[in-house]
């Protein structure tokens, strides 16, 4: 296996644990949850609420981003959220602007900037 896919492991097995405690596999608490695993269960809370499912219909933007707030210190990391809930405002003002999203070259392709402030090459678009 990948080292690189090796160290995401943590991270994939604990993205359902709850920042107070309550989530599984192990019940792990706060900064005892892996950082990656703390972001994603932030990222995939939002994608899982601004999309329909069988079930239900998706939320909109504001509705999830309400909810994240809602569930920040419970189920959700506070600085996780707050740094989440910063992007997604940016760039629904950015979008509502006309402007191209933050991250982004004159292109518009995303993570352009972060090229550039990584001193990294573009990544090979697919």
């Amino acid at each position: 296996m990948s080292p690189f896919l090796h160290a995401l492991m943590p991270a994939v097995q604990h993205h359902h644990e709850n920042w107070d405690g309550s989530g599984y596999p192990d019940g792990l608490r706060g900064e005892g949850i892996p950082r990656a695993a703390r972001i994603i269960r932030v990222a995939e809370a939002y994608q899982a609420m601004t999309t329909d499912r069988p079930y239900r219909r998706r939320r909109s933007e504001e509705g999830a981003r309400a909810e994240l707030a809602r569930c920040t210190g419970t189920h959700f990391d506070p600085a996780v959220v707050q740094a989440t809930l910063r992007v997604l405002t940016s760039e629904a003002t950015a979008s509502a602007e006309g402007r191209p999203l933050p991250f982004s070259d004159v292109s518009g392709r995303p993570g352009a900037a972060l090229d550039d402030a990584t001193h990294r090459e573009p990544a090979a678009r697919l």
